[in-house]
């Protein structure tokens, strides 16, 4: 849905890619990509949109569109096969540059970008999918005391799976909650056969699902049951 999507938006990009820098049609393309992002990621709906864009991998448009404008350009003057793909290289770097910038300088999404502090890495994997609990994990919007008392569904933010007096959020759930800390050593000693040894923290996460197709099979991928 999401690439059928953006194959629409993105037509005749190199034509149009100057306008997207007007806020009101910027704003109105976003719309779009937004909610297609939301199902391909099964987020919830209070998830930001530059959250949702890096779960889904989706780069804004209007910096895609952007992309391609100067591609097409440069493709004019590119006399053979090889300076056409270093044309493309360079945009796609740029274009990673430029979202880095954006992301640094926005105040929404941050546990999100510092589980995945990597956008190359993340935007190049070639394993793995995002599915409705990891996006509650990598979110921090879902089934978690925290967000559900936000969101007025409970009464405190407090983990009642414990007794440490802390909010129950994502960080809390899956790598300090004494409530499971027998699955979190066995996630610990699965991933430790397969030769990764490193500690299981916020840093680390998204790196060791990303090191391989089996790191990603250990499990890690999953809240606790609740």
């Amino acid at each position: 849905m999401l690439s059928a999507a953006l194959s629409a938006l993105l037509y005749g990009a190199p034509v149009w890619a100057d306008s997207v820098k007007i806020p009101y049609q910027r704003a109105e393309i976003e719309k779009v990509q937004r909610r297609a992002a939301l199902r391909c990621v099964s987020a919830y709906r209070t998830v930001s949109t530059d959250a949702l864009c890096v779960l889904a991998r989706t780069p804004p448009l209007e910096l895609i569109a952007e992309e391609r404008e100067v591609v097409f350009k440069a493709k004019k003057k590119a006399r053979t096969e090889r300076e056409v793909l270093q044309v493309k290289r360079g945009a796609k770097h740029s274009l990673l540059q430029r979202w880095e910038e954006k992301l640094s300088q926005s105040q929404k999404g941050a546990w999100t970008r510092v589980l995945i502090h990597n956008l190359d890495k993340w935007m190049n994997r070639e394993h793995g999918h995002m599915n409705f609990h990891l996006t509650q994990v990598m979110s921090g919007h879902g089934c978690l005391n925290k967000y559900l008392h936000k969101m007025w569904f409970i009464d405190s933010p407090i983990c009642f799976h414990c007794k440490q007096g802390r909010d129950d959020d994502a960080e809390h759930t899956l790598f300090k909650c004494d409530a499971w800390r027998r699955e979190r050593g066995e996630l610990i000693q699965s991933l430790s056969e397969i030769g990764v040894d490193e500690d299981l923290a916020p840093s680390s996460f998204v790196p060791i699902m990303l090191r391989s197709a089996e790191a990603l099979g250990t499990g890690c991928l999953h809240l606790p049951p609740r």
